[in-house]
């Protein structure tokens, strides 16, 4: 379990790093701009996203992760609104990942919890209309967490995310991507088995998220 957890922390910052250089790019256009198939950290071009950043660094993607990983370790592997608060407080004070990459859903949820905004606040009101991937980018560590419990790694991706993201889109693609990295670290793991995971944790986290959270325009994440 320690070396599937490892693999899954090391996959996670290797493929924001490697993405990082190839976001918003076709493949031909990869091609194009490249001349060759990206296997390896490149630097990412002005108009990607990952301007300004040295092969192999990082972006939001899996720094926010690794700081929501961190803080969850921290309290003795409970996941709370609380330690995820701190966690993405923490993440904000980095200004290399939050000033130049945060989200508008995260870094408006983050404003609010330092008291920067008022509960009337517009801004905050339409956050939660935006269905964005924050959430489920930064979520893998609740499946690493939770490895083969696919129903706590759901409960925990819904915790997480809706801290910043609180509706039924962004709860079910989280809840996809916990519950396939919660089955994938267990040692009969294959990629139907992992898919099939992924769909159960959409479904339910859409079910879930239609109970508890916002309603929201845009596709069915199943």
């Amino acid at each position: 379990m320690y070396q599937n957890i490892l693999g899954g922390l090391i996959g996670a910052a290797a493929g924001d790093a490697m993405g990082a250089a190839t976001e918003a790019r076709t493949t031909e256009q990869i091609l194009e701009y490249f001349g060759h198939e990206v296997t390896d950290f490149e630097t990412p071009p002005k108009d990607t996203f990952g301007a300004g950043n040295v092969p192999g660094q990082l972006t939001d993607d899996f720094s926010s992760a690794y700081f929501v990983a961190r803080h969850i370790v921290d309290n003795g592997g409970k996941v709370t609104e609380e330690v995820v608060q701190e966690a993405l407080i923490d993440w904000s004070e980095h200004e290399v990942f939050f000033d130049r990459f945060a989200g508008p859903t995260t870094r408006l949820a983050i404003r609010g919890f330092q008291g920067e905004t008022k509960e009337d606040s517009k801004e905050i009101k339409l956050a939660v209309r935006q269905a964005t991937n924050g959430a489920a980018m930064k979520i893998s560590p609740i499946g690493l967490l939770n490895g083969g419990n696919l129903d706590q790694a759901i409960q925990d991706a819904v915790t997480v995310t809706m801290v910043t993201h609180d509706n039924y889109l962004a709860i079910s693609g989280a809840c996809a991507v916990a519950a396939a990295v919660s089955r994938a670290t267990m040692l009969d793991a294959d990629i139907y088995n992992v898919l099939q995971a992924g769909l159960y944790g959409a479904k339910e986290g859409e079910q879930i998220g239609r109970d508890i959270a916002k309603d929201v325009a845009g596709p069915s994440v199943v």
